[in-house]
């Protein structure tokens, strides 16, 4: 048996190497069918934008400027592709 991952916040499915998951900024796991979309992350990204406080750290970005410029990058994924989960393999 493989060595988990993690567990789905929202579920407590056990992650699994090979499995499409995501994780929070802050550690949390989720499962493909509890991943959030490309949507929510411009959503979360804009909103820490708007709090006019230092987001962009936690986050890994160097300023408020590279955070913007990446949902720019992300608007205009989910224009040209579509909205997408951000669930991914190792």
């Amino acid at each position: 048996m493989s060595e988990q991952i993690g567990i789905c916040e929202s579920c407590c499915k056990p992650i699994l190497p090979g499995d499409k998951y995501s994780y929070s900024i802050d550690g949390c796991f989720f499962c493909e069918q509890h991943s959030g979309k490309l949507s929510d992350c411009i959503a979360q990204h804009q909103s820490c934008i708007d709090d006019n406080d230092e987001p962009w750290i936690d986050f890994g970005y160097d300023s408020r400027e590279e955070m913007a410029q990446s949902i720019t990058d992300m608007k205009t994924e989910i224009e040209t592709t579509g909205d997408r989960s951000l669930a991914a393999a190792d």
